[in-house]
């Protein structure tokens, strides 16, 4: 049901907005509030902050109208669909560059089309002739002001001017005629809000979530097989290094099915941490590159698709909801295992499973976190300092002697993260 309140004091809306902000029904549901400009989204999380009967408030995101546009297309539009929302800046060259041409090619016009562009090129004094034409000083500050001063009107135009478009459009002027070069012929890839929210079908997502959902969970769980498939046929050392290769097949992976980009100094940065680990496991080349070998690093292939799975559901679900999914899927996947493998007869030791799921969890909320905030490339490769942590306590609790290669290796994979991070600050 819809409500709309009126009043001319901002703070008498605020407290409508609040008593109606949380839904008895759904108390926990996302909810995203758009306000009109950047002014008043800073005002609102101040005043949120501020008052003390609000609490904790959980789940609000505040966008401006801007963000709100680019926001709801990302959720409802097909990605290879996106449209590209131009900015006031890239709308005032490309209104200049086309004043500009209009001018340079004023002699080969058609009559109808001079006669459409003559106002303009009147009011900015451009001297026209048959064969040339000429921007004095005063000409070019025209072009120049006109240009930015049109932009910010068109800008408005492609947000607030739905109704009023319909009508204008149509009519034969040169403003119509630069408004059409922008948005229909001289850049396919620009749109504006009015225009595609007239037509704006939301996208069913659910079958395509449950769809990422069992196809993380199957990766995850092949992953875990084919390690653990691999352990009991080969060293440790060996199966841990050929697992680790993981972070090299995510970058793959995601620059294949996310489209991030991914340069060759960053390949090199993960291939720096990998061969950091190698330092550290010091794995034994003797031992043949047999079935169970190719177990472990089709193990990394696979937790490398699992990241990838997580990245692309973290841009829109929340963490406890892929946790979710991914326990009760995994747990029917790996219980029909466990029949066909026959159940055990004796009762595990309870107080090490209980650790292992609770550690196991706190990693996967933290992972799925990183993975919502940043490309994959970046967490993954930071998996490398799981070794260097292992090394370490490893050295602590058993009091060994510091090895000089392990201390190469681990400051090769600090080293590779600290630059990989660098790299992909913004």
């Amino acid at each position: 049901m819809l409500k709309i309140f009126y009043s001319n004091r901002i703070e008498q809306l605020y407290l409508d907005f609040k008593q109606n902000l949380y839904s008895k029904d759904f108390p926990f549901a996302r909810r995203l509030i758009i306000v009109p400009t950047a002014a008043i989204k800073s005002w609102l999380l101040l005043k949120l902050a501020e008052d003390p009967t609000m609490g904790i408030a959980m789940g609000l995101e505040v966008l401006d109208l801007d963000e709100a546009y680019k926001k709801i297309s990302q959720l409802l539009i097909p990605e290879t669909n996106l449209p590209y929302y131009p900015s006031v800046l890239e709308l005032t060259l490309a209104i200049e560059a086309h004043i500009r041409k209009i001018a340079d090619s004023w002699s080969e016009l058609p009559s109808p089309q001079k006669e459409q562009w003559e106002p303009l090129m009147n009011y900015l004094k451009i001297k026209l002739s048959k064969y040339s034409h000429t921007l004095n000083l005063r000409s070019e500050k025209r072009i120049t002001t006109l240009s930015q001063t049109l932009a910010k009107i068109f800008y408005d135009y492609g947000k607030y001017g739905h109704a009023m478009l319909e009508s204008w459009q149509p009519e034969h002027g040169w403003q119509q005629a630069l408004w059409m070069h922008l948005f229909s012929t001289w850049n396919k890839g620009w749109s504006y809000p009015a225009k595609e929210y007239t037509s704006l079908k939301i996208k069913d997502e659910s079958f395509t979530n449950i769809f990422l959902h069992l196809f993380r969970a199957i990766a995850a769980s092949l992953a875990m097989y084919l390690f653990f498939r691999s352990l009991s046929n080969i060293p440790l050392v060996t199966a841990n290094v050929l697992n680790l290769t993981h972070p090299l097949f995510s970058i793959l992976i995601a620059a294949f099915i996310l489209k991030e980009n991914t340069n060759l100094l960053e390949m090199i940065f993960c291939m720096l941490g990998f061969i950091g680990v190698i330092f550290i496991l010091q794995p034994s080349m003797e031992s043949t590159f047999n079935f169970y070998a190719l177990c472990a690093l089709f193990s990394g292939f696979f937790t490398s698709l699992s990241i990838v799975g997580v990245r692309k559901l973290a841009r829109k679900e929340h963490p406890y909801s892929i946790l979710l999914y991914n326990s009760l899927l995994s747990l029917s996947i790996t219980g029909i295992f466990l029949l066909l493998a026959g159940i055990p007869k004796q009762i595990p030791d309870l107080y090490p499973l209980l650790l292992v799921g609770l550690f196991g969890s706190l990693y996967q909320d933290l992972l799925i976190r990183a993975l919502a905030l940043s490309p994959a490339k970046i967490p993954s490769s930071m998996m490398y300092l799981s070794i260097a942590s292992s090394y370490f306590i490893g050295f602590t609790g058993q009091n060994k002697s510091i090895n000089i290669a392990a201390m190469i290796g681990i400051i090769m994979i600090a080293s590779s993260g600290i630059m990989l991070i660098l790299k992909n600050k913004s």
